[in-house]
């Protein structure tokens, strides 16, 4: 398999917000991510009695996502019609396929055949810049790419963990994430919340939890995602059946 790292667009396309790592490293961001690798270590420490985590860190020049304003939802939109126009000419020939935002797209697939080639067809033709690296395991950690501008940048190159559970089960996990991005792709917002919710009670249901633990695990989880301030936050106004 290979990834297609999708890096440069044209105009009309961009949506994510570009801050630079020492911005992004402010006082409070710092302070955010010290309470994020806290909660990390007490996570890991519920589920597997291990409190060492694994290397966390931000690399240079990388971007982070800030989606607020109207421009900015309308060309994620633009790239969700994008993503479905690549699934409907060529992904869905490929049952192996499956896209992560990083926050740039990142699209997973077998390079033996026409889909990885019309994939590739189509982001040319739309004049989007992308590269390719072997997944899961990438020679190299970066690359160094030009924008059609011609500035250079580092790209960070997508793999999985050594010794890391994907990487372990791996053809079950490709089967998951292709699923996942399936899902995202054919369903509505309605269809996929029910979606994700089927998909997180049939987890923890083969392995005999109650609804309570099921619920004491993906607080957890929450805590995990959003600090404990952050679920504070989403419970002032909170609607469960309204993600």
């Amino acid at each position: 398999m290979k990834t297609i790292h999708l890096f440069d667009w044209p105009e009309g396309y961009l949506w994510q917000q570009q801050k630079d790592k020492e911005e992004y490293s402010s006082k409070e961001d710092k302070k955010e991510e010290n309470e994020d690798l806290l909660a990390f270590q007490n996570f890991l420490s519920f589920f597997t009695g291990k409190t060492t985590p694994p290397s966390i860190k931000k690399e240079e020049n990388e971007t982070i996502t800030d989606l607020t304003t109207e421009k900015e939802l309308k060309c994620q939109e633009l790239q969700f019609e994008l993503l479905k126009e690549l699934f409907n000419n060529a992904l869905k020939e490929d049952n192996s396929f499956h896209y992560f935002f990083e926050p740039e797209i990142i699209i997973r697939m077998n390079c033996n055949g026409q889909p990885y080639e019309t994939v590739k067809e189509i982001l040319k033709n739309k004049n989007i810049g992308f590269v390719e690296y072997d997944y899961p395991n990438p020679l190299q950690e970066h690359l160094t790419v030009k924008d059609r501008n011609q500035n250079e940048r580092k790209l960070s190159c997508y793999g999985e963990t050594k010794g890391g559970i994907v990487l372990k089960y791996f053809d079950m996990f490709t089967n998951i994430f292709h699923y996942h991005s399936v899902a995202a792709i054919s369903m509505d917002k309605t269809d996929h919340f029910e979606y994700m919710e089927r998909v997180i009670h049939t987890m923890f249901n083969p392995r005999s939890y109650t609804r309570d633990e099921e619920g004491k695990h993906l607080t957890r989880l929450a805590i995990y995602k959003s600090g404990v301030q952050g679920v504070d936050k989403h419970l002032q106004n909170f609607d469960p059946w309204n993600i």
